[in-house]
């Protein structure tokens, strides 16, 4: 689902102020993949990301799949300004167009399914990428969920690292510490699984004080743009659904 929004607007109801937010200016810009060239932008980081550790899935992943195309999904695309190279990519999927890809995989408790979700996958930053880069991808996921009214973030994370990040934004572990799933979506490899309720997550990050809560509520950053509707440039042979 990919939703239109002010991120004045936003910034300012999020942080409950009458002035807009600070504005702050990135080396790179993060938006909405809207054409088959975006996707395939996206696609090449991913098969870099993900062949630096597991090469036997590089290749399948310079295409775009089915999910990509996929009406209630969303693919996030981050390119530096000045060379226009892509560095990194994140894939959204909402639950209103049925279960979850980790649902397929891991038995969700009654509780979760009850609710709206979205799942984050294909999450991929090229080597020697600005290190805000990984974190604006986290900071568009949140506003783009936010906006659909999404309550629950459902995470599968292999790498360590991978699961300390997501822990530092205070998603927790569904299955308790150390649980792992294989993930069919994920080339069979055991995955962690984390959610995060974003229904308190902002409350929680202003009561803990986070180190990241700055750039991630308070700051209105031009660049992230999560908009839904496709630059006026992208003909319509080039707009989304793409045909294989």
């Amino acid at each position: 689902m990919r939703l239109c929004f002010n991120p004045v607007g936003i910034g300012a109801e999020m942080v409950g102020m009458s002035m807009p937010a600070p504005v702050q200016l990135l080396g790179f810009r993060l938006r909405i993949a809207h054409t088959r060239q975006d996707l395939l932008a996206a696609c090449s980081v991913r098969a870099g990301a993900y062949g630096r550790h597991l090469p036997q899935l590089q290749q399948s992943l310079l295409a775009p799949d089915d999910m990509d195309s996929d009406a209630h999904s969303s693919v996030l695309l981050c390119e530096e300004k000045r060379s226009g190279k892509p560095v990194g990519t994140m894939r959204l999927q909402h639950s209103l167009g049925g279960p979850l890809q980790i649902e397929h995989s891991v038995a969700m408790p009654a509780e979760v399914l009850a609710c709206s979700r979205v799942e984050l996958t294909r999450f991929a930053v090229s080597q020697g990428a600005d290190p805000l880069v990984r974190l604006a991808l986290m900071k568009a996921a949140f506003l783009h969920s936010r906006a659909a009214g999404v309550q629950l973030m459902l995470l599968g994370a292999r790498s360590p690292a991978l699961v300390r990040l997501y822990q530092r934004l205070q998603c927790s572990e569904l299955f308790g510490a150390g649980a792992s799933f294989p993930l069919q979506h994920a080339g069979g490899l055991p995955h962690r699984v984390l959610i995060n309720d974003l229904r308190s997550v902002e409350a929680r990050w202003r009561a803990a004080g986070h180190a990241w809560l700055g750039f991630m509520l308070d700051t209105w950053h031009p660049d992230i743009d999560v908009t839904r509707n496709p630059p006026a440039s992208a003909s319509a042979d080039q707009a989304l659904p793409l045909a294989a």
